[in-house]
């Protein structure tokens, strides 16, 4: 929530609650939307600071990054975890061109690869400050100064994929994100911009630019390996699609202006950030389809609803729709009508600041800062009406 790391989200609700019903049994797994919750912070760092055993920065002036670490269950050696957020940032919100170059990334990545990391997990952000469809990011890799609006070069381009799955070979690579575009793909990255201010000539010269590296490293996709290979990636939305125009038109594709598009191509496997921070046990690991068996409700407590519904939000009431445990969505704010419940599988929704829809996810208003007293008090309303004996 706005101003409200992870951390304190849940300690303020466990307080609330507390109050009202005190020898009530608990499990609080932490998540993250992945969205900005101040200037520069998505709650990434603390979700890994309070899941796993270690946490060291990493970070520079140009981004967030961390080394995370712990023991594995199956292993007495410790997982180590190369984390970098670029939404933090690097979100983009206004009204000017969102073209700069990603090639500060490549270094971070090699820093991070340089300390012996089992895994890589980005973070980017819906909208990217530095657009450029990661053509910096390859060309800082590779050691050549590539960048967006040079002539496309797609021979380049496939070689430079090639080279950054070489080096990554034998890391597990993560990349999340806050939200998908409401326009898939790569393509419609420039629409959303003019949509949100971008002048449309600007937004169109973008978009056509690349919409003609897409077309030629589509034609030269059969080049960067074997059908194992990189066609054949694991990605949240869509394991095993193996067909090059499906890869520049995934949900995740535009996001980290065109950085999905890239890293999907080196194999990583993508995710909704509060989706892979459900699969994952709140961090923890804990399994919570078969947790949820032995609790009666289920609170899922997040920011600002704006576009669509969390991934993770759908995700948890999936499974707790298989125990038949309501599902209750303690939202910053949400804008649902009581109709759009059942929709979702929600026995009910509240609002930490009622009526308030005045952000979507991507925005930070500093005047918006929910105190965390307020919902701690709303988590004991909710107690004093679903709890029971």
């Amino acid at each position: 929530m706005s101003g409200l790391e992870p951390s304190c989200v849940s300690d303020a609700f466990r307080r609330g609650w507390a109050r009202v019903r005190p020898a009530d049994d608990h499990l609080h797994l932490l998540s993250c939307e992945g969205n900005r919750i101040a200037k520069a912070t998505t709650g990434l760092v603390d979700w890994y600071a309070n899941t796993w055993d270690t946490v060291v920065s990493r970070s520079t002036d140009e981004a967030v990054a961390f080394i995370a670490e712990r023991k594995a269950s199956s292993s007495a050696r410790a997982v180590r975890r190369g984390v970098v957020d670029i939404a933090a940032s690097h979100s983009w919100v206004g009204s000017a061109l969102p073209y700069a170059s990603s090639d500060f990334l490549a270094q971070l990545v090699r820093d991070l690869l340089a300390e012996s990391i089992d895994e890589l997990h980005v973070h980017l952000p819906r909208f990217c400050a530095t657009s450029d469809l990661g053509i910096g990011f390859l060309g800082a890799f590779t050691g050549r100064g590539v960048s967006f609006y040079d002539d496309v070069d797609p021979q380049w381009f496939v070689a430079a994929v090639e080279e950054v799955r070489a080096a990554l070979k034998g890391v597990n690579i993560v990349v999340t994100y806050g939200a998908e575009q409401e326009l898939l793909g790569v393509s419609g990255m420039a629409k959303a911009w003019t949509d949100r201010g971008v002048a449309g000539q600007e937004g169109q010269d973008f978009g056509r630019h690349a919409g003609t590296w897409i077309h030629e490293i589509k034609r030269n996709l059969p080049d960067l390996g074997s059908p194992a290979g990189v066609l054949h990636v694991r990605s949240g939305s869509a394991v095993g699609r193996s067909d090059a125009i499906l890869a520049a038109a995934k949900p995740f594709a535009g996001v980290g202006g065109g950085l999905g598009f890239v890293f999907d191509l080196c194999g990583a496997q993508i995710w909704p950030m509060s989706e892979f921070a459900v699969r994952s046990g709140g961090g923890d690991g804990v399994d919570l389809s078969a947790e949820l068996a032995e609790y009666d409700l289920v609170c899922y407590v997040t920011g600002v609803i704006g576009e669509s519904i969390p991934r993770g939000l759908t995700l948890v009431s999936d499974y707790a729709q298989e125990h038949g445990v309501p599902v209750i969505l303690v939202a910053q704010s949400a804008g649902l009508r009581r109709g759009d419940l059942p929709r979702f599988g929600l026995a009910g929704a509240y609002e930490v600041l009622e009526g308030n829809s005045w952000s979507s996810p991507e925005d930070h208003n500093m005047c918006a800062i929910v105190d965390g007293e307020e919902l701690a008090n709303l988590a004991g309303r909710i107690a004093r009406t679903w709890g029971w004996e």
